[in-house]
Order: C-alpha cells, then structure tokens, then sequence
C-alpha cells in the first residue's frame, strides 16, 4: 500500500469564504435540510451535501474554509452536513474563477 500524501500546508485558522454557484449547481434535497452542490470543475464533476441553512436563498454561492494548499490545489471545507464533512481539493486557478470577492 502507498503512503498516503498529506498538504504540505494546512491552515491552523482556515480562511472563511464564499464561491460563486452557477444556476443549477445546487439543489435543495427533498427533506429541505440538505443542499446537494454539483460543480463541474476541469471537466469533473465536484459534489457536496451542506446544509440548507448554510446557503443564501438565492443558491448563487456557498461558504467555503480554506483549508490548506498541495501541489498546486486548495483545500476546501464545506459547512458540516449529516454526511461529515464536503472537502474538494482543486486547483488553484480554477479557485480563483469561482471565489466571490468581496
């Protein structure tokens, strides 16, 4: 078995921001309590179960920590929902495209 590779940065206070979600991207699970994200990034598809009180009504962005960097990428956590905790890891560049500045 391969040693897994770990970040070579982890942030000990991860960064609270916001990424932009096109329509479409999310959508609020039949039980009301849970938002499924769908992001295609780089041509693949990214996925994450939040929690619906996490998101604006609009559904056009969705909190994210950042929470460390490796090879290029950021890690991204997501609110909490009852499935643990969404992480994505991508690259940098496509970050920066769907990260909302304020």
């Amino acid at each position: 078995m391969t040693p897994r590779k770990w970040p070579k940065l982890w942030y000990d206070e991860p960064d609270c921001l916001k990424i932009r979600l096109e329509p479409g991207e999310a959508r609020i699970s039949i039980l009301d309590h849970d938002t499924i994200i769908v992001k295609k990034i780089n041509g693949k598809a990214m996925e994450a179960l939040v929690p619906t009180h996490s998101l604006p009504e609009s559904l056009d962005w969705a909190p994210v920590q950042l929470a460390g960097r490796h090879e290029g990428c950021v890690i991204l956590y997501f609110p909490v929902s009852n499935e643990g905790r969404p992480t994505w890891m991508i690259p940098e560049d496509e970050f920066n495209k769907i990260l909302i500045r304020d």
